[in-house]
């Protein structure tokens, strides 16, 4: 709060193309344009495939030389030694204040045991959710990894969540954590000036716009389902403009 100016590093595993990534660059630059020393940490930064936004920011890239896997297996073990590399090369050479962490919860574990630094954690989702266990190996296999990542949460500062809808699924899932405070900032977008936004009047029908990438944990189908339930109410409105979606 106030006027006073705060380094702040945020801590993001890779720096690409994705709604995670676009609230990274969002957030970073709103600090800086509020004059707050800002850098981003990550493990893996490509200027030819990135949003424009992370030109302009201090990126350091720290840890890429580690594989993603192992003849295409242990994803999550190489994701948190890429974490572990990151998040100690950040501490000794970022100066933070404050760190922002996302996603990886074992950056915030880390973090604790190197420095004293308030962590703040942005949760989009639980990590444990988001894999198959088609067998009691992997069942076993993914133990420990949630743990850590129950843990690691555990001991931020502050957690932030992406809707209340994700603060619902972390009360039931994480249930060591279940009195945590949690804080709702949804994703944030740069909008144009209100007064460069000019008033028009509604000469078509409403239009709807889902951004997702085409896999099945994205759950188009939801989105669909919902449009048929607006034309249905609109059209019990003897509404003649309709809605249209666009995916």
């Amino acid at each position: 709060g106030g006027d006073s100016k705060l380094r702040v590093v945020f801590l993001h595993p890779d720096l690409g193309l994705g709604g995670a990534e676009k609230l990274i660059v969002e957030a970073a630059t709103a600090l800086k344009e509020k004059g707050h020393d800002v850098k981003i940490y990550t493990s893996h930064y490509d200027r030819k495939r990135c949003f424009e936004g992370t030109k302009d920011l201090d990126v350091h890239v720290a840890g890429d030389f580690l594989p993603r896997s192992l003849f295409g297996q242990f994803h999550i073990v190489f994701a948190l030694l890429r974490a572990i590399w990151l998040s100690f090369y950040a501490c000794l050479h970022s100066g933070a204040q404050v760190f922002v962490t996302d996603q990886i919860a074992v950056y915030n574990i880390c973090l604790r045991m190197l420095c004293s630094q308030p962590i703040v954690f942005y949760c989009h989702f639980p990590d444990q959710l988001l894999t198959q266990r088609p067998s009691f190996f992997k069942y076993l296999y993914r133990l420990p990894f949630d743990y850590l990542e129950e843990l690691g949460t555990g001991v931020a500062d502050s957690v932030l969540v992406n809707s209340e809808f994700t603060a619902s699924v972390f009360r039931k899932t994480f249930r060591w954590l279940k009195n945590t405070r949690l804080e709702v900032v949804y994703p944030a977008i740069a909008l144009p000036p209100l007064k460069s936004i000019q008033k028009r009047s509604r000469t078509g029908p409403s239009t709807f716009v889902s951004i997702n990438r085409y896999e099945r944990k994205k759950n188009i189908a939801l989105v669909l389902h919902a449009l048929a339930a607006i034309r249905n109410l609109l059209a019990k409105k003897d509404d003649q403009h309709g809605a249209k979606l666009v995916i």
